[in-house]
């Protein structure tokens, strides 16, 4: 099964520990780009439509004000995938968003936590038990396997996620059965440095 291709601001915030009005002050500042989906949009004489750039810098100011999101806002500019330029709209054609339908793509999500190791950085209490909760050696056995079978891919992040999807498979307990991203990432980078890895070998998965 393919990974979450989106992640919304309330998980993204959840994944690095912080909150959404933080992740909003990152995409105004221009780090990190903010999606959402939208029907056509009739614009001059042409129709904008599907995913699209959200300007937040013209929405900051909202959730600095509403916790834990903005609510709803209204916004009077997008712009294209790949574009220089925001598409202005007129001042009658606003479109209104909720916090919810803002979202994050899985790829630029992974090129935020490499480019600001995210999850690297991170201090480590290292919690020595004789037995663990989680199955780490069968984890362990499943990550050489994967590599041998199908090359890696091209980021720790959505190798992370891979494993984490193996947990859950393997689990009857559901989410509790999964370790959280941070100690699976750091179960990884070992491998992850050994192989030198600085580019995809193969993509399968």
């Amino acid at each position: 099964m393919p990974t979450t291709a989106f992640f919304s601001l309330t998980q993204a915030a959840a994944r690095w520990d912080c909150r959404a009005a933080d992740i909003a002050g990152w995409a105004a500042a221009g780090k990190l780009q903010i999606m959402a989906s939208f029907a056509p949009v009739a614009c001059g004489g042409s129709i904008l439509a599907g995913l699209l750039e959200v300007p937040m810098a013209d929405i900051h100011g909202a959730f600095t004000r509403v916790a834990p999101g903005c609510g709803t806002v209204t916004v009077f500019r997008l712009r294209p995938p790949n574009a220089s330029d925001w598409v202005h709209l007129p001042s009658s054609a606003g479109v209104p968003l909720h916090d919810e339908d803002l979202l994050i793509t899985r790829a630029e999500a992974e090129r935020f936590e490499e480019a600001h190791e995210i999850f690297e950085r991170r201090p480590t209490v290292v919690v020595r038990n004789t037995k663990s909760d989680f199955d780490w050696d069968g984890a362990t056995v499943w990550l050489v396997k994967r590599i041998h079978d199908h090359g890696v891919p091209g980021t720790k992040g959505s190798l992370a996620d891979e494993m984490a999807d193996w947990f859950s498979r393997r689990s009857p307990d559901g989410a509790a059965g999964v370790p959280d991203l941070r100690s699976i990432r750091l179960r990884i980078m070992p491998f992850w440095h050994a192989l030198n890895i600085e580019a995809p070998h193969s993509e399968s998965v």
